[in-house]
């Protein structure tokens, strides 16, 4: 009975918003708020229960995007921001979670509070298309019916990121949070996009998304990621394409497949020793993230700084670097037979312990570094990168980086992770973020 109120509620939901262009953005914020109120007095019932909680969270996330739309509004008026949030995003993403969430509930037939709503590729896959599908109708009719004015590659670009974004959400928050997350989380990454004022031509766009999902879905099947994993990587895939170039995100490809592969050398061995990797070496976005956020920051300064493209390049091939020489000196360095000793004080520990460093992990991690370097200097040489650089000041960044980076992961993690300071992903990204900077620093030395 609730499945098919909910289902009603959905489209009522979604109906409003085609009101969004008629109705002042005070109204909506108002109405928002005042329906929020009106749940929490209503009493307990509504937002304890899991299936129902959905509803309020739905409120929470439309008060929190028309808020955002006022106040930075506000704050752009006022010189201090670039851009505010656009009207056209924010009910774009709400679109997603009451129209979207209609069709989905269509393919979902049993509801788990806490597992994630997106669990199967299948229907993930679906909800991936309507996503980007409904951001781009519904920001169309927004934009039209109040005369804004966008390019149509502009709008494309927003809507595949929006779309992957909300896919991405989805697959990692559990069910009764994703009214608040998705349609938040996706606007917030569109506005981004939309505020740094780039895109790509559409048919370039629709090539390379179709190519970073397939490629992600490869390594889901092959079970180097997960579906979080694979929603991320091809996020991040779409992004370094786009603000790079195909050759760039083929080094970011080289350290999935590399990294992924050593995950599961040895694996057995690693199994016994209690240090492999969970769910059989497959990864999550956490790992994806980590190890790439870095770079991508630094694709997309490619595009706002051609002035300081070589040193950017430079900064990227550092920080892919550090995380290919740092994933083989983990998974290669945990299989010697010799015992690790800490980083800090050279003490023999146990195998897996946070800052432990051997002679074949150092080895290992030489041998990243030096296959990064390589294939980076191949590139350049050939023409492919776009960027005009010495080769060997690549492979020089790229060895110091690697093995800085590697080090320093192990610094931090005999430091701060032992201590419960920072878990192993933020170490990874503090890791190679550090390593990214110093390949720019290299480069503009």
């Amino acid at each position: 009975m609730w499945r098919d109120k909910s289902q009603a509620l959905h489209i009522i939901a979604g109906v409003s918003l085609l009101t969004i262009p008629f109705i002042g953005v005070h109204v909506l914020f108002i109405v928002c708020f005042l329906g929020i109120f009106g749940s929490i007095i209503a009493g307990n019932w509504l937002i304890s229960d899991e299936k129902r909680r959905g509803a309020v969270y739905l409120l929470v996330s439309a008060s929190v995007l028309f808020g955002t739309v006022l106040l930075s509004n506000t704050v752009y008026s006022m010189g201090i921001a670039t851009r505010a949030l656009p009207l056209f995003v924010a009910g774009a993403s709400l679109g997603v979670v009451t129209f979207g969430d209609f069709i989905l509930n269509i393919l979902i037939k049993e509801s788990y509070a806490k597992k994630p709503k997106l669990g199967k590729v299948s229907t993930s896959m679906i909800f991936l298309g309507v996503s980007i599908s409904i951001i781009l109708v519904m920001s169309e009719w927004i934009i039209k019916f109040t005369n804004t004015h966008i390019s149509i590659d502009m709008m494309i670009f927003l809507s595949t990121l929006g779309g992957i974004s909300a896919s991405l959400f989805g697959s990692i928050t559990p069910r009764y949070m994703y009214n608040l997350t998705v349609p938040i989380g996706s606007a917030m990454v569109m506005w981004l996009f939309f505020d740094v004022g780039y895109s790509v031509p559409s048919q370039h766009l629709a090539m390379v998304f179709l190519l970073a999902l397939g490629l992600g879905y490869l390594a889901h099947r092959m079970r180097i990621a997960d579906l979080t994993a694979l929603f991320s990587a091809t996020l991040i895939g779409v992004l370094v394409i786009s603000f790079g170039n195909i050759w760039w995100f083929l080094l970011v490809l080289l350290f999935f497949v590399v990294g992924g592969g050593f995950t599961k050398y040895k694996y057995s061995v690693k199994e016994e020793l209690g240090v492999a990797e969970a769910s059989g070496g497959v990864r999550g976005y956490t790992n994806v993230f980590s190890n790439t956020l870095p770079v991508l920051a630094v694709a997309v300064m490619y595009r706002i700084f051609p002035d300081m493209d070589y040193a950017l390049f430079c900064a990227f091939v550092g920080g892919l670097s550090c995380a290919i020489a740092d994933t083989l000196a983990s998974e290669i360095g945990e299989t010697s037979s010799s015992p690790p000793r800490l980083i800090t004080n050279l003490k023999t520990v146990k195998v897996g312990t946070d800052g432990g460093i051997t002679f074949l992990g150092e080895v290992a991690s030489l041998f990243g570094s030096l296959l990064m370097g390589v294939v980076a200097s191949l590139f350049l040489v050939a023409g492919y990168v776009g960027v005009e650089v010495e080769w060997v000041e690549v492979m020089v960044v790229s060895v110091m980086c690697g093995m800085f980076g590697s080090n320093i992961d192990s610094l931090l993690g005999a430091t701060m992770q032992r201590r419960r300071k920072i878990g192993n992903s933020g170490v990874n990204l503090l890791a190679t973020t550090l390593s990214t900077v110093l390949g720019l620093v290299i480069a503009v030395l």
